[in-house]
């Protein structure tokens, strides 16, 4: 059988931008099921009228129902005898091998029939001494047809899984303006090179990953992050392939080849064979070659036992039901077609699981471990200003932003951005010393400005103490308090904090509905993560961890039947990702290769729950796919071995169950996992 997966060669370029080969080849084994499917009616029609409806000879109708049905048996029967003898190559071939076994049968029971006329006639020069008829071949032709009828509703259910790939790809335009040399160009997408300038018009979707160099405008990334809200971009904004500019025109350099684009990185993540798979999904596999030869076994015993009771007749019949009721097909696709059907699903949500094993280890968590850095991702904000002398704020902050203006410490550039969001303008210093973590020094013509913590400036023997009771304000609500003094003078005191984002409440709160407990993981200090932990409500919390120890704090929170996630940013946190037993990269935009991460979420800490909700789906469709297959086996396999199912009826019953388990599959392209 032409397999209804794709050949190998036809995706052996893991690096194509396109999943074009992949659509093709499905394409084709739709074309090439549905021309047998034609073949095989039209072909079945005379015969059966031929040898239940005509008054013709003996001799012509079975030498003519040879002639209808062996047409039949070639176009059908001989792809899957040829699929089932490459078991090494093809996926499934064991229940093609079966039913190549199981039509070859039937079709060799006509010819024995026809075989026995052909003896009784030249024994018996009139007539032969037992009426022979045509009505193996009938049967043969109808198990057939059954067959390429299951074969070509598998394809097109398959080829309609294949359906996010596909509209991955279409997000990228096959034309792109490039501006070159001054001029503007339409050159295929593919042709264009990492550094060169393009054009985004209003409406049109980005071709490539690209970083703006002039225009404003707002770009919907719902496809990529789920969030149907468009961001604002301007200079300096990393926008993402795919996304769709709806503002104003955007010249933007393009900072990644078409093949490292986000579409492209997710349809190749995506493509069959390519992720791990889960353990369920191992198991399975190896249930279905077990029962591959439990079949076989079957067969041949209950061959053996009708033919000492009945006759050759009904052994044959026997045999065939037993073969053809076996679906191993639908064992085989309970688990493949629901992952990559939910995976594909939420690709296009925002949520992307890198293959069956990160689904199966996602619906089994028991353990939310949120980094700090997902509740609060953006940088530290100036949440307070207590002046100090008869010093006005805008002078507070201005006076603090000349200290901070050259640090790129995040604690101490929020000042000079909120400086700058307020319109003060800084001086600018005639020299800086920096003496991170505990503050700042710069010179000024009013002296040396300083700005960091009380204790430093005691140390210095400048006495902070009438901002004593600010500064304990500050730390008391969870807030990194700064002094800021030029010479010996006080100008008060900064509370700079994290902020908590406005949709981390509702995330965690989502998870902690779901049964999950959550743990935040800070770096902060105490006061700081005790702080954000009364905005958002956590079943633990740990403050004072750094990065580099992640996964060692994760240890002592494994208890025997748990499983942990941790989630967080995916840049430089591959061990971290890698020491959780599922990793969770978020707010990676369009960078889809995350070493150690199990799902990468390109949006925000409300992907978590998607996650979740969609590996749940997953696993609970393999499981019904799974439960259905058993009972359908359990329940017809002993009817065909006492022969009270004949073989048309298991040919038919077993094109049913291996479609009703990819369509049940194919629901989780309609789920919303929100």
């Amino acid at each position: 059988m032409d397999s209804v997966l794709p050949a190998d060669d036809d995706v052996a370029n893991d690096d194509a931008p396109s999943v074009e080969p992949e659509a093709r080849a499905l394409r084709r084994d739709i074309r090439r099921w549905l021309w047998r499917l034609l073949l095989g009616t039209l072909l079945l029609v005379p015969l059966a009228w031929l040898v239940f409806l005509s008054d013709w000879p003996q001799r012509i109708v079975l030498v003519t129902g040879c002639l209808l049905t062996t047409p039949i048996y070639v176009a059908i029967g001989w792809p899957l005898l040829s699929s089932g003898l490459r078991s090494a190559r093809v996926p499934f071939a064991s229940a093609d091998l079966l039913l190549a076994l199981a039509v070859t049968l039937a079709y060799g029971a006509g010819i024995w029939h026809l075989g026995q006329f052909i003896r009784s006639s030249l024994e018996h020069e009139r007539s032969p001494a037992a009426p022979i008829h045509g009505a193996p071949f009938v049967d043969a032709a109808l198990i057939l047809t059954f067959l390429a009828l299951g074969k070509y509703l598998q394809a097109v259910a398959l080829e309609r899984i294949a359906f996010p790939r596909r509209e991955l790809s279409e997000l990228t335009p096959e034309q792109t303006v490039c501006v070159r040399h001054g001029q503007q160009q339409m050159v295929p997408t593919v042709d264009v090179g990492v550094g060169e300038t393009i054009l985004i018009h209003p409406g049109r979707r980005v071709p490539l990953n690209a970083r703006v160099l002039s225009g404003v405008s707002q770009i919907d990334q719902a496809w990529l992050t789920g969030d149907p809200r468009p961001v604002d971009c301007g200079p300096d904004t990393e926008i993402v392939a795919g996304t769709l500019n709806g503002g104003g025109p955007l010249i933007a350099r393009v900072t990644a080849a078409l093949s490292d684009s986000a579409p492209a990185q997710i349809a190749a993540v995506l493509r069959p064979g390519r992720a791990e798979r889960s353990d369920l999904e191992r198991r399975i596999a190896r249930f279905s070659n077990g029962l591959t030869l439990f079949i076989l076994l079957t067969s041949l015993v209950a061959a053996g036992v009708w033919l000492q009771r009945s006759g050759r007749h009904e052994a044959a019949q026997a045999a065939t039901a037993v073969l053809l009721a076996a679906s191993i097909s639908s064992l085989a696709h309970s688990a493949v077609t629901a992952v990559q059907a939910g995976s594909g699903r939420g690709a296009l949500q925002g949520v992307l699981l890198t293959g069956g094993a990160a689904a199966e280890g996602t619906a089994a968590l028991t353990t939310i471990v949120v980094d700090k850095r997902a509740v609060c991702p953006g940088p530290p904000k100036v949440v307070d200003l207590v002046p100090h002398g008869g010093v006005r704020e805008e002078e507070l902050l201005a006076t603090a932003a000349i200290a901070a203006q050259y640090s790129d410490d995040p604690r101490f550039a929020c000042i000079q951005a909120e400086a700058g969001d307020r319109g003060l303008r800084i001086p600018t210093p005639r020299s800086q010393a920096v003496a991170q973590p505990e503050g700042l020094a710069a010179r000024t013509l009013l002296g040396e400005t300083r700005l960091g913590r009380d204790s430093w400036f005691a140390a210095l023997g400048v006495d902070a103490s009438p901002l004593d009771a600010a500064l304990a304000k500050m730390r008391a609500a969870g807030h990194t308090a700064w002094v800021v003094a030029v010479g010996a003078r006080l100008f008060g005191a900064v509370a700079v904090s994290d902020v908590v984002a406005p949709y981390s409440r509702q995330a965690v709160g989502q998870l902690r509905a779901l049964g999950l407990r959550v743990v935040l993981l800070s770096d902060a200090a105490p006061a700081i993560t005790a702080g954000i932990a009364r905005e958002v409500t956590f079943d633990e919390v740990l403050p004072g961890v750094s990065p580099d120890r992640i996964p060692q704090t994760l240890a002592p929170l494994r208890t025997p039947g748990s499983q942990i996630a941790w989630v967080g940013p995916g840049a430089g946190q591959s061990e971290a990702l890698a020491a959780a037993d599922v990793g969770m990269a978020l707010n990676v935009g369009g960078q889809v290769n995350v070493p150690g991460a199990d799902v990468i979420l390109p949006s925000d800490l409300r992907g978590v729950g998607r996650a979740i909700l969609l590996s749940r789906a997953i696993v609970g469709t393999i499981r019904t796919n799974l439960g259905f297959a058993l009972a359908y086996n359990a329940l017809l396999i002993p009817l065909a071995a006492i022969n009270l199912l004949p073989p048309v009826l298991a040919a038919a019953a077993t094109t049913v169950a291996g479609t009703a388990v990819i369509a049940n599959s194919l629901l989780l392209l309609r789920r919303r996992v929100d």
